[in-house]
């Protein structure tokens, strides 16, 4: 990595982690969403089939929740996100043991090759 490339990772971990610790509150603009709703319905329907039984890897996890959707569809889920305050509510609040969360650029992910289906 390039110096240049480390400062742009930190200047992204700081600028989610502040909109994290701020409560990242997307409610109000969900209004503007309604139009894709069913894509997105169908993109989730999609998702979960490929899911089922799966090793399953979810990049830029943020402070979501679908690792919950997912808990009782996979074989493994490994969550990540370049946010470490995002990482830590997800792994405070995480009861399955098949479920794991990792402070990780997705662009140097440290996993396997062949570790997801």
């Amino acid at each position: 990595m390039t110096l240049e490339h480390d400062a742009r990772l930190i200047r992204e971990r700081e600028f989610h982690n502040q909109r994290f610790d701020d409560g990242d509150d997307r409610q109000a603009q969900m209004k503007y969403y309604f139009a894709v709703d069913a894509g997105g319905q169908a993109y989730k329907t999609a998702v979960d089939k490929a899911a089922q039984g799966a090793d399953v890897l979810e990049y830029g996890c943020g402070d979501a929740d679908n690792y919950l959707r997912l808990a009782p569809l996979v074989k493994s889920l490994n969550a990540i996100d370049i946010s470490d305050r995002a990482i830590e509510r997800l792994t405070k609040a995480n009861t399955n043991p098949h479920i794991r969360f990792h402070v990780m650029d997705a662009m140097n992910m440290s996993f396997a090759d062949q570790s997801f289906d």
